[in-house]
Formats: C-alpha cells, sequence, structure tokens
C-alpha cells in the first residue's frame, strides 16, 4: 500500500533536504499545540532522509521554574521572560555550523509570551525597557524556515488535559490561546518574519508523528514561505 504521506513531487525528499541542509529550523506555537512531538519525527524524518548532522534544540524552560511562576504569574512573569531570553539567545549563539538544527520556540516564540503578559499589565515599564535592551543586544541568522503551528483553542485544550499538568490544565483557556494567538502574530511581525501558518490538529495515537509526515508537512511549509520557486534557495 503507498504511503498517505507520499510526495508525488518529491518522494525522495531529495530537493527539501538540499535546500535546509545545514539551515535553522524554527517551530512555534501556544503549548499543547503539538510542537515537541513534530519537532522529534521532523528530526527523524531529516535523518532517514539522509542528513547526518541534525541536531534538535528543545524549548528549555525548566518544569520547576514554571511551575513556582504559575503560583504567582503576576509578579513573575516580567523576570521569567527575562531569563527565558537570555537562555534562547546562548542556545543560539552556540548553534553548530553546518549542522541542520530543528528548533522547538525560538526568540519570536519567547517574545510572544513577553507581548502577552505585557499586554495583560503583568510587566511594568522597567522591565519592559531591560527585557528589550537584552533583545536588542545580540543580532542572530533568522532560520531558513519558520513553521507557525496552530490548532482550534479546543483541540490544544484537550492536548492540555491528556499531559496531565495541573496548572496548565487551570491556566489554558480558549481566550488564552486566543490572546497567545494574537501575541505570536504581534511577535512575528515585530522581527519582521515570513512564516508558514499549518493547521495541527491532526491525531496521532500517543503523540507519535511519523517521520515522512513531518517532511510532508516541512515540504508543504517551504512552497508557502518561499513559493513554487523555493528551490531557488539552493544558491542562497
Amino acid at each position: 500500500m503507498a504511503s498517505p504521506y507520499h510526495l508525488a513531487c518529491d518522494p525522495n525528499h531529495g530537493l527539501t533536504t538540499a535546500v535546509v541542509n545545514g539551515a535553522d529550523l524554527c517551530l512555534e506555537g501556544a503549548p499543547g499545540v503539538g510542537k515537541s512531538e513534530f519537532a522529534e519525527a521532523l528530526v527523524a524524518g531529516l535523518k532517514q532522509a539522509g542528513l547526518r548532522n541534525v541536531e534538535l534544540q528543545p524549548e528549555n524552560p525548566p518544569r520547576e521554574l514554571l511551575k513556582v511562576f504559575s503560583q504567582d504569574v503576576d509578579k513573575l512573569a516580567g523576570w521569567l521572560q527575562q531569563v527565558m531570553l537570555m537562555k534562547r539567545q546562548l542556545v543560539l549563539a552556540t548553534a553548530m555550523p553546518d549542522t541542520t538544527t530543528v528548533i522547538d520556540r525560538s526568540l519570536a516564540g519567547d517574545y510572544s509570551f513577553y507581548h502577552y503578559h505585557r499586554a495583560a499589565g503583568r510587566i511594568n515599564e522597567t522591565m519592559a525597557r531591560a527585557y528589550e535592551k537584552q533583545l536588542a543586544a545580540h543580532l542572530f541568522v533568522p532560520p531558513r524556515l519558520v513553521i507557525y503551528l496552530t490548532t482550534p483553542p479546543a483541540v490544544s485544550i484537550e492536548r492540555i488535559k491528556k499531559r496531565g499538568i495541573e496548572w496548565e490544565i487551570l491556566t489554558y483557556d480558549e481566550q488564552y490561546y486566543r490572546d497567545m494567538d494574537v501575541a505570536h502574530r504581534a511577535a512575528f511581525k515585530r522581527f519582521g518574519i515570513q512564516y508558514a501558518e499549518i493547521d495541527w490538529s491532526e491525531h496521532h495515537p500517543e503523540g507519535k508523528v511519523p517521520p515522512e509526515r513531518a517532511m510532508q508537512v516541512l515540504e508543504q511549509a517551504l512552497r508557502q514561505v518561499y513559493g513554487e520557486n523555493w528551490a531557488r534557495l539552493l544558491n542562497a
């Protein structure tokens, strides 16, 4: 039986892997959308397609820090965003050359949380100036591709419930996801990022995304951002 994820234009992913070889690929999206599972599948797909140097930079907020943050969001929102910005900058500054790096949330994603909490009045002027100063202190080459995974709020909420983390279940409602979508789009605009928006509502048993499906989405995203002539990136 033929794979349901067969790519008619490039079944061996040769052009896709040539375009992304040695590039940074960034996944963005709100909590519960399925970034981590997709990232792992994408890394596996790239390796299966023949790329040797592939690295995953996972989202890295310590769970203990997030638990403390959840207990006093109003007081700690600014501090958490400052810490995460410094951690993210360190990750980007130490990325290995000649390596295809899949990044599970990057600067724009972190900035979306800053934007969300700032709009909610949880980050004061002093902390905002400190954040913006730190943000402007480092310049990084933007990822070759940013994929923004989205779902209807109800889908993400159901996934959060299955994760079973109590403070997440109590915190993330439908309004939160609507607000975070606004914040993500504001972040992309702030950084001038072209991005591919992918509806990631589809269900995969136990979160196990087939690597070939991740590769299909990767090509779909490349076409969405760069158009039908995305192969020109080979000469970039």
